[in-house]
């Protein structure tokens, strides 16, 4: 059981409604389209025959690869911008599947396809409208790339002094684009614009304020990257085809963004068809025509290609799990409360915590044969250590999606479903009780008197085990005093108290943006561990995770 604010449910996908003349325009579009390219094809088909036998073949298999790496970035930028609205919902494996087959889907009739696939296998663990901001945002920045490295590549071709000057300012628009969309959300917020726009705006503005300076800028990095492997890519093709060179791909792939983004904003085909290929052909008519028919039709064949290699590996490795392999963390239990950290947007935190507390239960709880209860186990992030430890053990929580979630973790423990104060066990059941992370929950709803029903539980000589965090005059957080007055009340005895972790410090804020590798995570987890021994007393101006053991007399 955790805190947090509520976020929002999974809501259906709207379907829109094409009218007529939108599907006209579509048809005409697509018929004008092939036909202009069939008669480039029938111009240009002897020398483009001659120049695709006559390719440099190094020079092609690296502007493939490539061109491959800068589709697979694409992965790493949703699974980046997914983080950032929900925290902890999927893993990067599984991101990355949700974006290629959705890449692969959205060639299908209707661009927005992807997006419904997406929506459609997330249903119940993420909300549909997290989907649609992270999609929002991360069109605005393709956008935007787009036209700054266009302005770079003609900048170039211009005069060579200008490229310095197109990069370091498009460099600062991104540096003050976080602050100052979020400043002007805040400002404009939502509602002004009617129609489909304006509902584009309010996803906009809704995600702006809940922006995180240090993520978003991973994914301008990872943004960067996938363009300039795609650019370079362009220019190693240009290399490739005969009588072109690396300038002259650099100048196609310019004039082909340029379509790109025609044919993104005129959504009246699917993915563009059409619109790109007339605006790109009307564009670059100074090339010759097999130049043209190999850049319009084999260069969309090549990006149709790269999706369905990266979508069809996506659905083997999704099809192949093992069937242990634990389901994606739910972002909110039944009730719409968060069970991650809205701050945690890598997960890096949360798996450094999990860690920290895993190591200081084993040693405070030590081996034992008895029965055990962890009461509030959430999705399961500490079940399998009672099991590990030796006892036969029970886990229980309020959220029936929590602990269907739980049972890939649970590790042996047994796993049901109940609350506070009724819970469904005779009295002097266990010899231990694990309490992690719920009273200051139940404190912040009003009700942490429930915890009274607890000690009924044990067993004469039985432990009750608190893990919580404690702070010295916040009323936002339970009174060290009153947890251990409340249950020496109750006839339990105080037999030991750990603080274990510090809520806020620089080790756990490099943690979280990813500056201290995984695997050092255990290292600075043992010695945070001997660090917090030595402090005896709850802290006034941050938070620290502390550990009681309370006993009942034999």
């Amino acid at each position: 059981m955790t805190g947090g604010d509520a976020v929002l449910k999974p809501d259906e996908p709207q379907h829109r409604v094409t009218k007529p003349w939108q599907t006209a325009v579509a048809l005409l579009m697509t018929v004008a389209a092939v036909v202009w390219m069939a008669l480039i094809f029938h111009a240009g088909w002897p020398e483009l025959l001659e120049a695709v036998s006559g390719m440099d073949a190094p020079w092609l298999m690296l502007a493939l690869t490539l061109c491959l790496v800068g589709a697979v970035s694409k992965g790493e930028s949703f699974f980046l911008m997914l983080r950032q609205f929900s925290p902890g919902a999927v893993r990067r494996s599984q991101a990355y599947a949700l974006q290629f087959i959705a890449q692969l889907v959205r060639h299908l009739p209707g661009r927005f396809w992807g997006v419904a696939y997406q929506i459609t296998q997330t249903r119940g663990e993420l909300a549909a409208s997290r989907l649609v901001l992270t999609h929002a945002v991360l069109i605005v920045v393709a956008m935007y790339y787009t036209l700054w490295f266009v302005a770079m590549i003609f900048a170039s071709d211009h005069e060579a002094g200008m490229l310095p000057i197109v990069l370091v300012f498009g460099s600062i628009i991104l540096v003050v684009s976080v602050p100052v969309s979020r400043a002007l959300a805040r400002l404009v917020g939502g509602g002004i614009f009617p129609g489909r726009f304006g509902r584009l705006i309010s996803h906009l503005s809704e995600a702006a304020t809940h922006l995180s300076s240090p993520n978003m800028y991973r994914v301008y990095l990872v943004t960067f990257f996938g363009w300039l492997v795609y650019v370079l890519a362009w220019g190693a093709m240009g290399e490739a085809y005969p009588g072109l060179d690396f300038d002259s791909g650099l100048k196609l792939v310019a004039l082909y963004s340029i379509a790109w983004v025609v044919g993104f904003v005129a959504i009246f085909t699917p993915s563009g068809l059409g619109v790109r290929e007339v605006v790109f052909l009307s564009l670059a008519q100074s090339f010759p025509p097999d130049v043209l028919a190999a850049t319009a039709v084999l260069g969309r064949a090549w990006l149709m290609f790269n999706d369905l290699l990266l979508g069809g590996i996506a659905m083997l490795v999704l099809r192949q799990r093992s069937p242990g392999e634990p389901e994606r963390s739910p972002a909110f239990d039944d009730n719409g409360i968060n069970v991650a950290d809205p701050h945690d947007h890598l997960g890096l935190k949360a798996d450094y915590i999990t860690t920290l507390q895993r190591i200081a239960l084993a040693d405070i709880i030590g081996p034992g044969q008895g029965k055990a209860l962890e009461v509030g186990c959430g999705f399961g992030r500490l079940s399998s250590l009672l099991p590990s430890l030796g006892y036969r053990s029970v886990a229980i929580d309020p959220s029936l999606r929590l602990v269907s979630a739980a049972r890939g973790r649970a590790g042996g423990a047994m796993l049901c479903v109940g609350k506070l104060p009724n819970l469904p066990f005779s009295a002097a059941a266990f010899d231990l009780v694990l309490l992690i992370n719920v009273l200051r929950p139940l404190h912040l709803m009003g009700i942490k008197d429930v915890v009274t029903a607890l000690p009924e539980t044990l067993a004469p000589g039985g432990r009750l085990v608190v893990l919580d965090n404690v702070r010295d005059r916040d009323s936002d957080y339970v009174p060290e005093q009153w947890i251990i007055d409340h249950f020496n009340n109750l006839g339990l005895v105080l037999s030991s108290r750990r603080a274990v972790r510090a809520g806020r410090w620089p080790g756990i804020l490099a943690v979280r943006y990813g500056l201290v590798p995984r695997r050092c995570h255990e290292a600075l987890a043992r010695w945070e561990l001997r660090r917090m021994s030595r402090v005896l007393t709850p802290p006034r101006w941050t938070y620290h995770n502390v550990v009681y053991v309370f006993e009942r007399p034999a």
